[in-house]
C-alpha cells in the first residue's frame, strides 16, 4: 500500500507542476500580446528638422523640455502616425557610458543617413521623424526608462 501511495503522490505532484508550467506559459503569452497591443509609455519621436536644430544628440529630458518631441500615447495613435508620416529607427553603439555621442561622431552620420533615406525614398525631409534611444527613452528616471524600453516595439533592448 505504501508503494502505491508514493506513486500516486508523485503523479499528483507532477500534475500540479504541469499545471503551474501551463499557467506560467499562459501568463507569458498574455503579457506578450499585451506588450504588442498597448504602450506602457508613450512612443517619442523627433522630427528631422528638430534634430538638426539641436546641433547634437540630446537626451529625452532635454528634447522633451525643449518641445522637440512628438508623442503617441497608444498603439493605435502610433500606427496612425507612422501611416501618415515616415519614421526612421536609429540603432547605434554608445561611445561612452553616460552619453551616446560625446564627441559628436554619430550625430552627422545620423543626419546624413536620414537625408539619404529621404532622397532614396522621395520623402520630404520635413516629414521624417526619428526614433533614437537617447532622445526617445528617458535617461534620468530608471522606472520610466524601463517602461519605455519595455513598451517601444522597435527598441533593441527588448
Amino acid at each position: 500500500m505504501t508503494f502505491v501511495r508514493c506513486v500516486y503522490l508523485r503523479r499528483l505532484l507532477r500534475l500540479a507542476e504541469v499545471e503551474r508550467e501551463s499557467a506560467e506559459k499562459d501568463r507569458r503569452i498574455r503579457q506578450a500580446v499585451t506588450g504588442v497591443t498597448t504602450l506602457e509609455f508613450p512612443l517619442a519621436v523627433m522630427p528631422l528638422s528638430k534634430l538638426r536644430e539641436q546641433g547634437r544628440l540630446v537626451s529625452y529630458e532635454e528634447a522633451r523640455d525643449a518641445g522637440a518631441l512628438r508623442f503617441c500615447d497608444t498603439v493605435e495613435s502610433a500606427v496612425a502616425f507612422a501611416a501618415g508620416l515616415p519614421v526612421m529607427f536609429v540603432s547605434h553603439q554608445w561611445l561612452s557610458r553616460h552619453h551616446p555621442d560625446p564627441k559628436a561622431q554619430h550625430y552627422p552620420a545620423i543626419l546624413e543617413a536620414a537625408e539619404a533615406l529621404c532622397a532614396r525614398q522621395g520623402l520630404d525631409p520635413e516629414s521624417l521623424h526619428i526614433w533614437l534611444d537617447y532622445h526617445s527613452i528617458p535617461q534620468e528616471n530608471t522606472t520610466t526608462k524601463r517602461l519605455a524600453i519595455g513598451s517601444n516595439a522597435p527598441s533593441p533592448a527588448r
